[in-house]
């Protein structure tokens, strides 16, 4: 019966997408890199009232965020996209 079951779950299961799972890790380094980025312009910014400074640093937040989305997006994919 243990026999059984398994065989009927190792057929339904997927594999991950390593090379997706990879790129996922890589866009979620970037956004790392940008919390720091844009924490250390706005504080900068603030202490020595700079509005390009301030402008900066949103912009830095809004990559952020981008990078941030795109890879929880991939990493996601990688476990369960079902076009593989």
């Amino acid at each position: 019966m243990n026999v059984v079951v398994y065989v009927l779950l190792s057929k339904n299961t997927k594999k991950m997408d390593k090379q997706k799972l990879a790129n996922g890790m890589m866009w979620i380094a970037m956004s790392i890199f940008f919390i720091f980025t844009a924490a250390m312009t706005l504080y900068i910014a603030d202490s020595k009232n700079n509005l390009f400074l301030k402008i900066l640093g949103i912009f830095f937040i809004l990559c952020l965020f981008f990078f941030a989305y795109k890879g929880l997006k991939t990493t996601l994919d990688a476990f369960f996209d079902k076009d593989k």
